[in-house]
């Protein structure tokens, strides 16, 4: 490896003369690419409400987006926004029609990519709505594999006063509202890529937030992870668990490997660096002695992680076609975990850089700066290698090497990034590794980089993350309020925070914090009175006042004055809201004696004098917001349009002008400047960068309706309207069908802020306009988006469809009562449009638990449109609890079979049904013909082919047919890759099948194939992950006892049986709040399986009385379980 690292080391030195004469430039250029795609199909029509989906460890809320779960085998050449970036070193590619991501990355000088080039674009159902590529490296904001990871991007491009020109992509999320930016520059000399992210919280509230950079690199047998060499742990997802680093042994081995070199692990891995000390992490391939560092500034970016799918994963496959196997090397901002979350107030805006480049020729790095890496590796006792990379030119730089404190060696040489230093070293063999030491240093002796190996610290592996208990088990109120809290902050999808609020306050009903939380819980909600009740409890704790003061009379009156001003500024929100101006000012006025809100309260104070006509008040309100958060585009939006009003245009576009200068894709600055000249064609391409430009435009019109600018909302949203035409599709799509082109929420919003403005004529007449558009993929999500609906059907009673909108966003905020009022309303003004009943039929099942309702309405929603599959898909769900029996439900399936075929989920469960009805060879039809994509974490189709399979030859054994049955058997243990599932070499479904192929070859009296079969049904116990107990255990100890093995059989036994006894007396219920897709499943199918073991367990003790009834008892839960029925009719 040496002598290879040395003769690439003179090629480079050789090929580098022209670059170090080149006049250093930075390039960037935007171009069309054609990149073959895989298309992704319409996403889906229906509201895709929040019932409890986890989604990598948090809540996987899709509203208000949509689904694009229907992906496509239909490979064409579509064309893309290439936006590129490159200087004399190193050159990127964005795509932002593809979330902004930045698709390839190169060293120009080798051709190394040193982020993972795709070639083709294949979307795979890995997304939080759906359809991901995988590649490059995407941005993980504010959740982990972000809702429009491949939607289209805003996005543009400046050229900087240093000769260094930036790219910056950019949204305003819709379901937190939080403004993003990223800013991807590049400079003149420099190898690496400046990464500046940028998150602004426009909202009222406290928000939280993750951002990870998700950086994916090649990889083979030759790539290794580099943590920094002071790591000697690594922790899991939720930290629920810690391993040592790198030497672990992994899940099914015997022996520890090295868990840093990608080709150790034959299946998927997570694993974070506990390390929050270093600024860098590494990743080097060494078949091409060239590698990936990144660098920022460890107390800002600690997260280090590495994901990787295994050796022996077809997700390898299924994302790609020739560019082979990718790891993730994955950097937290503000987080060292996922989920990790942090906290983002309102008006705050937080800024942080990071850094990558290209390292070559050394083997890899132990240290990492801004300006070069290092490695040193002792390659035998008396000697070792120093190599350096460095990040620009560098002439008359030094190399020091010492040894215990002597310098061995000290000489100049001329370093840049295409030229590293690399020399082998002589040392005595009683040298220890730590008392070797290389620095590199420029012509002035500044230190770039050095590294001496260092003795790794010692310390007790950390204690993994405690699950929260229930309410009643903490012994403080403050322990409730963490408890509650963390499940707010961590956005969890299984634990409620209220009843962890509500236990503290029937401890203490005036407990302050609680009380404000619970405000903020409210208020998120839209739930104004609810929340200001709390508060008023909170304001009587804080103040020491017994009633609360009429505020809009006394102003603020306390006894006391608070630590802290967050109790004030959450009641001026909430009084704002409730239209109590004056004692919204109080509070707010209130919030500024107090760090942490001041910014925010003196901007909604300046808002409301200006809404008063107090024009200096305001004025001077909003340069105490700018003076205390002077990074916040909002504030400055705000004075720049006071500004303007007053007639002082060049002083407001000078504002607007700082604005952008920061954030470039701030359209929102770049809109209100286009206003104040009158300049159409800047506002054309404004919105032409828009990454979703309906919903941007929307957003903007917000912040000129806080303001009552309402007159000048309703211009630009005509404007929007008026230019439709950027409303594109992004390539991926099959159809230019975008659920963000023109929508009624554009006419709905123009007519409520005409209506605020008092033209109450010209409100409804937009108001009509709106009610005439179609009502697909019209999600509505904001708060002023409720109060404009609640307005529409004040003034438009007759508007159908404004009922239904207004249903949806009921819902989407938990206020499901009033949404299913709503949508009985637009029932009864139009009982046509299928949607709404479902929507109905979806509510009486998740929410009012009336089963029998939900099936009345879904089958009013079929008889309205039989076109849609997810009516099909949902009643067959509610059916099935109502025990319906299966060949009707079976008979409707077929009925509709050609809609049903429109979606993978709506035809699994018609194989489902096939297999419950005993139709396994028509199954078996579907299941091998069909390309059913599959979701990351999912099993079910691959599950149901090994059903089939199993279930059918069983059928046949039965009837003697035992080569048939084998047949069938042998069959269940392929892994067809239409159905997208791994080659499993253990697990539940490799024990059962081996112990039924046991079976096959018993009934042959092929008995060496009988002993080889429940051999490895046996083995399959050995490698179980941790202590989780599944019916695999049932299997093995039936192929003990076919092997005679009635020891061994009823120790298995007893090891399922202990397992449901702690169950059973401990944590039946209690679901794993950490797992990354809800797995478990919920309680009751929690209940439901371990019954299912029960008499699994008393089958193989010969008590088929007991298992008969046990499994009676588990097919009441759920009653779609195969192996229960099938079970439950052998112990007949």
């Amino acid at each position: 490896m040496f002598y290879n690292r040395r003769i690439i080391s003179i090629l480079l030195l050789l090929s580098s003369a022209a670059v170090l004469n080149a006049q250093s430039q930075v390039k960037v250029s935007e171009t069309r690419e054609t990149i073959p795609t895989y298309l992704v199909g319409n996403p889906d029509l229906y509201p895709y409400f929040f019932n409890g989906r986890t989604y990598q460890g948090a809540a996987g809320h899709v509203y208000p987006y949509p689904m694009y779960d229907n992906l496509t085998d239909e490979r064409v050449d579509r064309d893309y926004k290439y936006l590129t970036l490159e200087n004399e070193y190193t050159k990127i590619g964005v795509l932002p029609e593809i979330g902004g991501r930045i698709f390839s990355a190169e060293d120009k000088q080798t051709g190394y990519n040193f982020f993972y080039r795709q070639h083709v674009i294949r979307p795979a159902l890995i997304g939080m709505i759906g359809s991901w590529i995988s590649g490059g490296v995407e941005w993980n904001i504010p959740h982990h594999h972000r809702a429009s990871s491949t939607l289209n991007a805003g996005y543009e491009i400046t050229v900087n006063e240093d000769g260094s020109k930036t790219i910056w992509i950019g949204e305003t999320e819709l379901r937190q509202r939080l403004k993003w930016t990223i800013g991807l520059t590049m400079f003149p000399g420099k190898s690496y890529v400046e990464a500046t992210f940028k998150m602004q919280n426009r909202t009222p509230l406290m928000q939280s937030f993750l951002y990870w950079a998700n950086v994916s690199v090649h990889c083979d047998e030759n790539y290794q992870v580099q943590f920094p060499p002071q790591t000697i742990y690594g922790t899991a997802h939720s930290k629920v668990s810690y391993t040592d680093w790198p030497y672990n042994t992994l899940w099914g081995d015997t022996q520890p490997t090295d868990n840093s070199w990608w080709k150790n692990f034959k299946n998927s891995n997570s694993t974070f660096a506990v390390n929050y000390s270093q600024d860098y992490l590494v990743g080097y391939d060494f078949g091409k002695d060239a590698g990936t560092a990144h660098w920022a500034n460890h107390h800002l970016v600690p997260g280090k992680k590495f994901f990787l799918w295994g050796t022996e994963s077809v997700w390898n496959e299924l994302l790609t076609e020739e560019d082979g196997a990718y790891l993730e090397l994955m950097v937290g901002t503000l987080s060292d975990n996922q989920p990790d979350y942090s906290w983002i107030g309102p008006n705050e805006v937080r800024v942080t850089k990071q850094y990558w480049y290209p390292i070559k020729g050394i083997g890899g790095a132990k240290n990492v700066t801004l300006e070069g890496a290092v490695n040193i590796e002792r390659t035998s006792p008396e000697s070792f290698m120093v190599g350096f990379n460095s990040t620009a030119l560098y002439k008359e730089a030094k190399v020091i090497i010492k040894a215990a404190g002597k310098t061995l060696s000290e000489e100049t040489v001329t370093i840049d990034p295409n030229t590293p230093y690399i020399k082998n070293v002589k040392v005595p063999s009683t040298l220890k590794d730590s008392e070797f030491f290389a620095g590199l240093y420029d012509s002035d002796g500044v230190e770039l980089v050095s590294w001496s190996p260092v003795v790794k610290d010692e310390y007790a592996r950390p204690h993994p993350a405690d699950r929260p208990k229930t309410p009643a088990e903490y012994s403080s109120v403050e322990e409730l309020l963490l408890a509650g809290q963390r499940l707010e902050e961590f956005h969890n999808a299984r634990l409620d925070p209220l009843p962890y609020y509500e236990e503290a306050l029937r401890r203490d009903s005036l407990d302050s914090r609680v009380n404000v939380n619970l405000g903020i819980y409210y208020a998120k909600k839209a739930e104004w009175t609810v929340a200001e009740k709390y508060l008023n409890r909170a304001y009587k704790r804080l103040t020491g006042l017994h009633h609360m003061p009429e505020i809009d009379k006394t102003g603020v009156i306390y006894h006391t004055n608070p630590k802290d001003g967050e109790m004030f500024y959450y009641s001026g929100v909430v009084a704002r809201a409730l239209g109590k101006t004056a004692e919204a000012e109080s509070y707010f006025w209130k919030s500024t004696w107090y760090p942490g809100f001041q910014s925010a309260s003196y901007l909604y104070i300046a808002e409301m004098y200006w809404k008063q006509g107090k024009v200096k008040e305001a004025l001077e309100a909003i340069d105490e917001s700018i003076a205390l958060s002077g990074k916040s585009t909002q504030s400055k939006f705000v004075k720049a349009h006071f500004l303007s009003a007053q007639g002082r245009d060049a002083d407001a576009v000078a504002l607007l002008d700082e604005n952008i200068a920061s954030d470039p894709v701030d359209f929102l600055s770049i809109i209100e400047k286009a206003r104040i000249r009158g300049d159409k064609a800047t506002a054309r391409r404004a919105i032409a960068h828009m990454g979703i430009p309906l919903q941007e435009i929307i957003e903007i019109t917000t912040f000129y309706n806080a303001i009552g600018a309402w007159d000048d909302a309703v211009s630009i949203l005509d404007f929007a309207m008026e230019n439709g035409t950027p409303y594109s599709s992004t390539p991926m799509q099959k159809n230019a069908v975008e659920p963000f082109t023109v929508s009624p929420l554009l006419s709905y919003m123009a007519g409520w802020y005409c209506s605020q403005a008092g033209d109450e004529s010209k409100a409804l007449d937009y108001y009509r306009k709106a009610a005439e558009m179609s009502p697909d993929y019209c999600f509505p999500s904001r708060v002023e988006e409720l109060e404009m609906l609640q307005d529409v059907v004040k003034k438009n009673p007759s508007d159908w469809k404004a009922y239904y909108y207004l249903g949806n966003l009921l819902y989407y905020y938990d206020r499901k009562d009033e949404a299913i009022l709503a949508w009985q309303s637009s029932a009864e003004l139009n009982s046509s449009y299928g949607m709404v009943s479902r929507n109905l039929g979806h509510s009486a099942d998740k929410y009012l638990k009336d089963k029998a309702l939900a099936a009345d309405h879904y089958a009013m929603a079929i008889k309205a449109d039989s076109s849609n599959p997810i009516f099909f898909q949902e009643l067959e769900d509610v059916e099935a609890a109502l025990k319906v029996p299966s060949d009707k439900r079976l008979a409707r399936m077929e009925k509709y079979r050609k809609t049903i075929e429109t979606s993978d989920n709506a035809a699994s469960r018609y194989v489902y049904l096939l297999i419950d009805n005993g139709k396994y060879r028509k199954a078996l039809d579907i299941l091998e013909n069909r390309h059913f994509r599959v979701w990351e974490g999912g099993s079910t189709v691959y599950t149901q082919f090994v059903d089939a399979n199993l279930l059918y030859g069983l059928s046949q054994l039965a009837r003697h047919r035992n080569s048939k049955a084998l047949e069938s058997f042998l069959a269940a243990g392929t892994f067809p890759r239409n159905l997208e599932t791994n080659e499993l070499s253990t697990g539940p479904l490799v024990a059962k099948v081996a112990y039924h192929q046991g079976l096959a070859y018993k009934a042959l009296g092929q008995k060496d194939k009988a002993r080889e079969a429940f051999e490895k049904c046996i083995l399959t116990a050995s490698s179980n992950r941790r202590d989780y107990i599944d019916e695999r255990y049932f299997f093995v100890a039936m192929s003990q006892k076919e092997l005679d093995l009635t020891a061994d059989a009823d120790a298995t036994t007893k090891k399922i049986q202990d397992y449901l006894d702690k169950q059973n007396t401990e944590t039946t219920t209690v679901v794993d709040i950490y797992s990354k897709f809800g797995e478990d499943g919920t309680s009751d199918a929690i209940k439901a399986r371990n019954l299912y073991l029960q008499g699994l367990v008393d089958i193989v003790k010969g008590d088929n009385a007991s298992a008969h009834r046990i499994l009676s008892e588990s097919l009441e839960i759920d009653p779609s379980n195969i192996w229960a029925k099938y079970f439950k009719t052998a112990t007949r």
